[in-house]
């Protein structure tokens, strides 16, 4: 049994009154319809796949922004569209009902394959086809485990299952006869470990029948196939120890308190634990009256013991040490077959708040049993606070306590809804106790453990405020660059959770989302008002606006600019303003593209390398007191782009599957930005656009190429081809077996098995892993020399336009 220490259980409901009191969340929006792309492939299946693999095959397809997934069509298509911009991670799941295994795009193994897989781009709008996948049969592992004599009747709960092959593993459950099934495996060559858990009273062992890796049997699975019969029989564990000691408390309390403790104990030391991945975990529910535990079992190790109320035990949480952090506990050394005393506990009797909740008159009193209360405890300045208490459910009757506390400043939150879902509604108003919706407004309640407060109660009304009166906006002049202002009227009752909102001429203001509001030229001539919109939970939402201000204005005379001079990279350019109206003020800014040109702000402008082949502009903006400031841009004038110097491209590497291409591009132009894309037979690679690229079985039999593409800003874009190079196929190639009687004098048969049709053979007979000279037939006739040795065969294949191939048999020994 594995575990780690215990995490908050109300963890997606404190997100949600987080948000209810002020925080905020980053929310990501997908692109729109217009803008997304798509990836589409094929899932093919080997014969023997049930017949309808596809209903349980899903493509599951994410980026770091978006994630969805698509069923599989009958024919095995699928096509996953709406996709926003990004790099997208494609796995092809399939559930074990389909007897397949999982795989990421481009024939990577789900299950070891999370840091290995390739990433499929789509650009906006484009539609990524060819993302396709061929997945592989699953194989099984049955047998049964045979407990020792003496065993518990739940034994089988206690044991798991775990096969690995050194780059995958899984586990399994055993059944209540003693019988397990592990699916889902790629074909390999496994090993089984039966693993006892702590406080089982049985020992791990490997089948094989043996607790040494090294020493144990092998499973052999072979994809679509069940590997049966691989049984373990089970020992009990004579080296187990165990753990005692006594609980109570710092108050006398009612004794029912022990019936809500568990006590669990940890350790990261025992035979089980991998560098503290996992750790041996035993737990007891089963506490005395007079306090005393008892936990059994236990592998040799140094455990941390937890001392864990969980069911209305009215104590603050604790480890062994008087520690309140797993981390701080004292350690309890276990030896084999020992049995350790004395781990007592002393825990400290937690405070409690209780009270009542009434509805008002108006409202149903049946909407008490949707209402329920958290306490927060203050940070030691006030400013905010936190909560690892679930919350607590108001009774029927509308009273309540909450248990669990420490010692500090609370802040008491009531609302309606469903604790486990983080869901709340608007029934009733929510509120803090003190009869308000203002956190910094709320009545603090502090404790001292193991006080108990009474009287903590409150009403909860409908939500509806009875007053809401509109804000006011002030101002000094109504000219560009100065400030309105909004005053914010209290509301009954009173609150501060509202969102802000500036308008110009009814429509929104981008950005002006606060109390204040700097004018622009765009607000001159324009009525502009100020909103308020009310967002407490439980409360009404309602929206409240000011009465309008007038900014006036005058209009400008203004002309169209023109750009005179040399379109080339050091040249200057000359901004011509034209006719506008006496005494304004001209300011200027050269564009590139459309973008401002940092720096570029008098009358003219200097060409730099960065301008070609781009568009520059100039806007020209005249202001005046008592006029509308004025804006007026030139037509655009387009800087040539120079010449782009490339080379062609090599690339080198083992032209072997599995092996790494590494591209080499030659000079280019110095700055210039190169990018990558492999090809095959002429065709694009999907996701190969890097500088290398590893061959896969897809290349073996076809031409590779490489294309290096160069870009430099003011350069034209130039693409250069290598020359291509073939990549070899791999042979199809058995194993050998030795056939014939294993005796001195008798002759030995090398039966090569089946290999790619007109592939040559030659052979080459070993003894104990050396040569024996002369013995290159199909058969070899056995010496008195080789008695007692071990024989192999080596069977080597070649073929053109393969490569070579060579398969050893297993050994016989010679009698």
């Amino acid at each position: 049994m594995t575990a780690t220490p215990i995490a908050s259980r109300a963890a997606a409901l404190l997100a949600a009154l987080a948000l209810s009191l002020g925080l905020t969340a980053a929310v990501t929006v997908p692109a729109s319809a217009t803008e997304t792309g798509s990836i589409s492939g094929t899932v093919t299946v080997p014969s023997g796949a049930t017949t309808y693999w596809y209903s349980y095959v899903t493509v599951e397809l994410y980026s770091d922004d978006y994630d969805t997934s698509v069923n599989v069509n009958a024919d095995g298509t699928y096509s996953a569209t709406g996709l926003p911009e990004g790099d997208y991670t494609v796995v092809f799941y399939a559930a074990t009902a389909s007897g397949l295994l999982s795989e990421y795009y481009d024939d990577v193994f789900y299950w070891s394959g999370h840091d290995t897989f390739e990433t499929v781009p789509v650009a906006t709008g484009e539609a990524v086809t060819g993302i396709s996948a061929d997945l592989e049969l699953a194989g099984t592992i049955t047998g049964t485990i045979d407990p020792p004599a003496g065993a518990s009747d739940t034994w089988y709960e206690d044991v798991t299952v775990y096969v690995e092959d050194g780059d995958y593993w899984k586990l399994g459950a055993i059944s209540t006869d003693g019988t397990y099934t592990v699916t889902g495996l790629p074909a390999g060559t496994y090993l089984v470990q039966i693993r006892a858990g702590a406080g089982s009273g049985l020992a791990t062992v490997f089948y094989g029948d043996t607790q040494d890796a090294d020493d144990a049997s092998v499973a052999i699975v072979t994809a679509g196939a069940t590997t049966s019969g691989i049984d373990v029989g089970l020992d009990a564990d004579d080296s187990l120890g165990s753990m005692s000691g006594t609980l109570e408390t710092s108050e006398k309390i009612d004794g029912a308190w022990r019936s809500g403790m568990r006590i669990q104990v940890y350790s990261e030391t025992c035979p089980a634990s991998t560098d503290g991945e996992n750790m041996c975990v035993a737990y007891t529910d089963d506490i005395r009256a007079d306090g005393y535990w008892y936990i059994d079992g236990l592998p040799a190790g140094d455990y941390a013991a937890h001392f864990w109320p969980l069911w209305g035990a009215n104590v603050l949480d604790q480890y062994y040490g008087d520690a309140t952090e797993y981390v701080d506990a004292e350690r309890v050394t276990v030896g084999d077959d020992e049995d350790v005393t004395g781990i007592d506990a002393t825990l400290q009797v937690a405070s409690m708040i209780s009270g009542t909740v009434s509805v008002e008159a108006a409202a149903d009193a049946d909407l008490l049993d949707d209402v329920l209360v958290t306490a927060w405890l203050l940070d030691e300045d006030g400013t905010g606070g936190s909560s690892d208490q679930q919350p607590t459910e108001v009774n029927a009757d509308g009273t309540y306590t909450i248990e669990g506390l420490d010692s500090g400043t609370y802040i008491l939150y009531f609302y309606t809804g469903d604790w486990l879902s983080g869901v709340t509604t608007s029934d009733l108003g929510a509120e803090y106790y003190g009869d308000t919706v203002s956190w910094s407004e709320a009545t603090r309640v502090t404790l001292e453990v193991p006080e108990v407060v009474t009287g903590a109660d409150v009403t909860l009304g409908a939500g509806v405020y009875s007053s809401t009166p509109a804000p006011t906006v002030s101002y000094g002049t109504l000219t560009v660059g100065s400030y309105l202002v909004a005053t914010i009227n209290a509301w009954t009752p009173s609150t501060y959770s509202f969102t802000y909102q500036w308008y110009r001429d009814g429509e929104a203001i981008d950005g002006a989302e606060y109390a204040a509001y700097k004018l622009t030229s765009a607000d001159i001539g324009t009525t502009i008002t100020f909103s308020m919109t009310s967002t407490l939970q439980g409360w009404e939402t309602k929206t409240v606006t000011s009465a309008a201000v007038t900014v006036p204005g005058a209009n400008l005379t203004a002309s169209t600019p023109t750009i005179s001079g040399t379109l080339k990279a050091g040249s200057t350019l000359t901004a011509n303003p034209g006719v506008w109206t006496d005494g304004v003020a001209l300011t200027y800014q050269w564009l590139r593209d459309g973008s401002k040109i940092s720096g570029a702000t008098s009358s003219t402008y200097t060409l730099t390398a960065a301008d070609r082949g781009h568009k520059i502009t100039v806007k020209i903006t005249g202001s005046k007191s008592g006029y509308t400031t004025a804006t007026k841009s030139s037509a655009s004038v387009t800087v040539p782009l120079a010449a782009l110097t490339a080379a062609t491209p090599t690339f080198s590497g083992t032209l072997k599957s599995g092996y790494t291409l590494t591209a080499k591009a030659g000079a280019w132009t110095s700055g210039a930005t190169l990018k990558y894309q492999w090809y095959r037979d002429g065709s694009k690679i999907s996701g190969a656009t890097a500088r290398t690229y590893k061959l896969t079985t897809a290349d073996r039999g076809h031409k590779i190429t490489v294309k290096v593409t160069g870009k430099k800003s003011g350069y034209t874009t130039v693409t250069k081809t290598s020359a291509s190079k073939y990549i070899k196929r791999v042979l199809s190639a058995s194993k050998p077996v030795i056939k014939g009687t294993t005796k001195v004098g008798k002759r030995l048969k090398a039966a090569k098995g089946t290999w790619t049709s007109g592939t040559k053979i030659t052979y080459q007979w070993y003894n104990n892993g050396h040569k024996i000279k002369g013995a290159t037939g199909q058969y070899y006739r056995l010496k008195k020399s080789d008695k007692g040795d071990k024989i192999t065969v080596k069977v080597t294949g070649k073929k053109s336009g393969y490569w070579s191939t060579t398969k050893t048999s297993r050994a016989v020994r010679i009698h």
